[in-house]
C-alpha cells in the first residue's frame, strides 16, 4: 500500500512550450571522437545544434529520473516500514492506524472544493465544476490525509534517528547578475525560467507572491529569462526587463509586463518604461541597442543544458520541479522539503 497520494486530477500541470530544440550548446563530451575522415576527426562538437541539444536534455533527465527513482524509493522504504512499525507497536493493521490519525482530521466542504477549481480553473481544459466537483472533494481529502500522514511520518523518522544517504539531482545554475528577491543567504533559492508573453507564467506569479509571504526570508526568488520562439513579442519583452533591472526597477518593470501581457510591442515596452518611472532616454537607447539580447540568449542555452522546453519551469535549490505552474501547495512542499534537509524547518 502507498501511503503518500498522488495528484489524481491534472497528470501533467500545463505550461508553455517551445516548437522546437533549443539553442546551441556546449554538452559534456563535445570533445569525444565518433568517425574519422582521412586524418579529420568528427567529434560529438561537430554534431547539428539541433542533436547537441536533444543529447543535452537526453542526459540531463536520466541523471534526473535516476536520482529521482533512488530518493523516492529509498523514502518510501523507510516509511513503509516506520508505519508497519509504529502499528505493531499500537496492535494495529496499517489501515487501522492511518484511520487513527485521520479520523475526524479530515474535512473538505463543498466550498473548499469550488474554490480549488476558481483557482486551478486555467488547468482543467475547460471542464465544469459540475463535471468536477466530486473527484476535486476526493482529490482534496487524499491530499489532506496525504499532509496528516506525512507530518506523521517525518516525526517518526526525526525520532529513529532516520539518515538519508541520497539526495535529489540538482541543476547547477549560474545566476549571477539575474533579478532576485529576497536575503543572498536564504536557505532557499527558488530559480524561475519563464516568459512575459506566457499566460501560464502570469499565472504563476500569484504562486510566487504567496510563497515568499509565506515563508519570508527563508527564501530568495530568482529570475531568469525563457523567451519561447512561439512568442513573438516574448524576447524584447525579456530584454526590456533586463534593460530595467539595469535602472533596478525590474521588478515593478515585470509587474507591468505580466499585467498587461497583450501589449508587449516596442512602442509598448517603452511606454511601460515611461510609467514605471525609468529614465526612458537610457531605457530606449538599452532596448535598440540589444543590449541584454545576448544575457537572454545565455538564460535561454542554460534551460536548455538543464532539459527545460516550456515555462514557467522552477527550480528550488537546483531540484527541478514538473515542468509548468505549480499550485502553491506543490511548491510549498518542495520549500518544506528542503527546509527539513538542511534541519531549518
Amino acid at each position: 500500500m502507498q501511503v503518500l497520494a498522488s495528484w489524481l486530477l491534472v497528470a501533467a500541470l500545463s505550461g508553455c512550450a517551445a516548437d522546437r530544440p533549443g539553442p546551441a550548446l556546449t554538452a559534456t563530451g563535445d570533445s569525444a571522437a565518433l568517425a574519422v575522415i582521412g586524418p579529420d576527426t568528427v567529434r560529438q562538437a561537430d554534431l547539428p545544434e539541433g542533436v547537441r541539444a536533444q543529447l543535452a536534455r537526453i542526459d540531463f533527465e536520466y541523471r534526473r529520473q535516476r536520482q529521482d527513482l533512488l530518493v523516492n524509493a529509498a523514502e518510501q522504504v523507510v516509511r513503509l516500514r516506520l508505519l508497519d512499525q509504529a502499528a505493531e507497536d499500537e496492535d494495529m493493521t496499517r489501515d487501522e492506524l492511518i484511520a487513527s490519525q485521520t479520523n475526524g482530521r479530515i474535512q473538505v466542504t463543498e466550498a473548499d472544493a469550488r474554490q480549488w477549481y476558481e483557482q486551478n480553473r486555467m488547468r482543467l481544459g475547460g471542464r465544469s465544476y459540475d463535471e468536477l466537483g466530486s473527484r476535486i472533494e476526493e482529490f482534496l481529502r487524499d491530499t489532506e490525509q496525504n499532509r496528516i500522514m506525512t507530518a506523521f511520518l517525518e516525526d517518526a523518522e526525526r525520532r529513529t534517528g532516520v539518515r538519508y544517504l541520497v539526495e535529489p539531482y540538482r541543476a547547477e545554475l549560474d545566476n549571477t547578475g539575474a533579478p532576485a528577491i529576497g536575503p543572498r543567504r536564504a536557505p532557499v533559492e527558488i530559480v524561475e525560467f519563464s516568459d512575459f508573453e506566457c499566460p501560464y507564467c502570469r499565472q504563476f506569479r500569484q504562486v510566487v507572491d504567496q510563497i515568499v509571504e509565506r515563508y519570508g526570508n527563508d527564501v530568495r526568488v530568482v529570475f531568469r529569462q525563457l523567451p519561447l520562439n512561439t512568442h513573438p513579442n516574448a524576447f524584447k519583452a525579456a530584454e526590456a526587463s533586463l534593460c530595467a533591472h539595469e535602472q533596478g526597477e525590474f521588478w515593478a518593470y515585470h509587474d507591468l509586463l505580466f499585467a498587461e501581457q497583450d501589449r508587449l510591442a516596442v512602442s509598448d515596452l517603452k511606454d511601460k518604461a515611461e510609467r514605471t518611472g525609468l529614465n526612458t532616454e537610457a531605457f530606449s537607447s538599452c532596448l535598440d541597442g540589444g543590449q541584454f539580447a545576448d544575457r537572454v540568449r545565455s538564460d535561454a542555452a542554460e534551460a536548455a543544458r538543464y532539459g527545460v522546453q516550456g515555462t514557467p519551469q522552477v527550480f528550488v535549490n537546483g531540484i527541478p520541479a514538473q515542468s509548468g505552474a505549480l499550485t502553491v501547495e506543490q511548491l510549498a512542499d518542495m520549500v518544506d522539503q528542503e527546509l527539513r534537509r538542511l534541519g531549518t524547518d
